[in-house]
């Protein structure tokens, strides 16, 4: 999530859905995907090591990488906001106009705050935004979305579509159906870049987020009542194969740049903190775990 967020900040608005649903979705399932093959090609050992690659890279990256212009103008530090933003960006007029307007916004966020206190902390900042209900309603609905995301299988739904095409088609040629399985998840992800970009956030995750619902339900009972015979076990894969591609299509990637950008620029690292902590640590994670996808 911290990743995600941190995107948004280096995007340019006019192509920030569609570059942002590129990077998160089509590049983090390509890696799900490149993640799978090794470790049925590889020794696990070697797969870890692999790993330590991207992770390394990621802990260098933000050695050398230019803050973020919006941080630094909503933490009180315009000359290096500046700096940072023509780091960014090629001189034109209407990047000069953007920056003149964040930082003039910037400061008068900042005058009328220590109008009302003498400090610009941001930890106090977070406690004026507590009593807000505005911030509240952001805070309910990241913890929705985690938990949406959990229940719908965001991290073991390929997982699992693997081992349930392996027991209806009774094929143990696993490397074919990872590639399968994935492929589906890719090609979803691909064609969410262009649907954010040709449909409204709202239109897209209500319909594909309400074709997503239906089909795992179909898939559910069809697992339930459907017995592999004849040409049934075709009707369940097929099922699978267009829950893969919608949920990577429209609510995954829709989701996340909701929850990228809903965070207050300001005292985003600690609606990061809470958010986090009440969706992964909290009750909805265990109680999923438990009660559903996990349960034989």
């Amino acid at each position: 999530m911290l990743v995600s967020v941190c995107i948004v900040e280096y995007l340019d608005p006019n192509v920030r859905q569609y570059a942002f649903s590129f990077i998160s979705s089509v590049g983090s399932q390509v890696g799900v995907t490149l993640g799978h093959v090794l470790c049925l090609l590889m020794d696990w050992r070697y797969v870890a090591l692999i790993g330590l690659v991207p992770t390394g890279i990621s802990c260098l990256i933000p050695l050398f990488w230019t803050e973020s212009p919006s941080w630094l103008a909503t933490h009180g530090r315009f000359e290096e906001s500046e700096e940072a933003f023509w780091t960014l960006h090629a001189q034109s007029d209407i990047r000069e106009s953007e920056l003149r307007e964040l930082i003039s916004h910037e400061k008068q966020k900042k005058r009328e705050f220590l109008m009302q206190t003498n400090t610009n902390s941001a930890f106090v900042k977070f406690l004026f935004a507590c009593k807000e209900v505005y911030y509240w309603r952001i805070i309910i609905i990241g913890v929705i979305i985690g938990a949406y995301r959990a229940a719908a299988g965001r991290i073991l739904l390929f997982t699992l579509a693997l081992t349930l095409i392996q027991e209806i088609t009774g094929d143990s040629d696993i490397l074919l159906y990872t590639i399968v399985v994935d492929g589906f998840g890719i090609f979803g992800a691909a064609l969410s870049c262009f649907l954010v970009k040709r449909f409204s956030i709202r239109r897209l995750l209500l319909v594909s987020g309400s074709i997503a619902n239906i089909l795992l339900l179909l898939v559910s009972a069809s697992l339930y009542f459907v017995p592999n015979e004849e040409w049934y076990p075709w009707i369940k894969i097929l099922l699978i194969a267009c829950y893969c591609i919608i949920i990577n299509a429209g609510p995954y990637p829709v989701l996340d740049i909701v929850l990228a950008e809903i965070h207050p620029l300001d005292i985003k690292e600690f609606s990061i903190f809470l958010i986090g902590g009440l969706t992964h640590n909290g009750p909805t994670s265990s109680l999923i775990a438990e009660k559903g996808v996990l349960q034989p």
